[in-house]
């Protein structure tokens, strides 16, 4: 009896060590991952123990979920950091071209400064639209938004934004087309409609060339037009910052369709893109 014992406590003393082993080893695997911050190395269980091997499997688990929040955590400061950059971008475009006005005005006759003071106050609308685009894209991702809905007439607003570009689409030479239509009404927030509409003729003519095809009726509004420089990815123009041009040099915020696309939902309609040969498309779907 007294063998049995001794050979059930020599068996336990062993059992007790190679765990105590085992802990030390799974020990010194985790100092090194922790050293080692970039690694994707996971803890190894060194015995066959089972206990321990749901121990390592835990470790693992919570190593995944760390390093996971971290890689969201770094995407994240990085979509903020070229957010600075782009409302800097996005903010001193108009500004200088304000600024040079101003100068060009010192030494103007009256016929020209009617041009440049028309020139300014389209500058200045245009920064406050690009203001607008990033002050209701945060009001809507923090659900601040509200909407007074009523019965609004999209063919008449659209052709009252378009009349207010006049010069723009003039000054790059492009052509609008308006198919005939009947008026229609839709149930939306006028003022909130009226500024997506505005991004939508600003993204023609930032990044269209040629013509603006314009069609609606009381189920859609679209607008077509040719593609100046690098053809967009149709599924991706909504994104958030999302820009084909990655010189920027047409100063897109990459938030104009995004804000229109969330102001559209918000309000109970659709809204799609398309790109076919090289023209865009954009089409709106009302909803009754």
């Amino acid at each position: 009896m007294s063998y049995l014992l001794a050979f059930l406590l020599v068996a336990i003393c062993l059992r007790h060590f190679l765990i105590w082993k085992s802990l030390k080893q799974i020990s010194r695997q985790l100092r090194s991952v922790r050293e080692s911050s970039r690694t994707n190395q996971l803890i190894k269980n060194p015995s066959q123990s089972k206990e321990l091997e749901r121990l390592v499997m835990e470790i693992n688990l919570s190593l995944k979920d760390s390093r996971d929040k971290v890689a969201t955590y770094e995407e994240k400061e990085q979509q903020i950091r070229e957010q600075v950059v782009n409302i800097s971008h996005d903010l001193r475009t108009p500004l200088a071209a304000i600024k040079g006005y101003f100068e060009l005005m010192e030494t103007a006759n009256d016929e020209d400064m009617s041009q440049y003071l028309e020139m300014i106050r389209k500058r200045a609308d245009l920064l406050q639209a690009l203001l607008d685009n990033y002050y209701d894209l945060a009001k809507i991702q923090s659900k601040e938004q509200s909407f007074f809905m009523e019965a609004v007439n999209p063919k008449e607003l659209l052709g009252e934004v378009v009349a207010s570009f006049y010069y723009d689409f003039v000054e790059v030479d492009m052509e609008v087309r308006f198919e005939e239509s009947p008026d229609f009404w839709v149930l939306a927030d006028k003022e909130l409609l009226n500024r997506v509409l505005m991004n939508l003729v600003q993204n023609v003519l930032k990044h269209g060339t040629g013509f603006c095809q314009i069609s609606q009726n009381a189920l859609s509004t679209r607008i077509e037009n040719r593609i100046k420089g690098d053809l967009p990815d149709a599924k991706r123009v909504f994104e958030r910052l999302y820009s084909a041009d990655a010189s920027r040099t047409g100063g897109n915020s990459g938030l104009g369709l995004t804000t229109a696309k969330l102001l559209l939902e918000q309000m109970g309609h659709e809204v799609s893109a398309a790109v076919v040969d090289d023209v865009f498309v954009i089409e709106i779907f009302w909803k009754e």
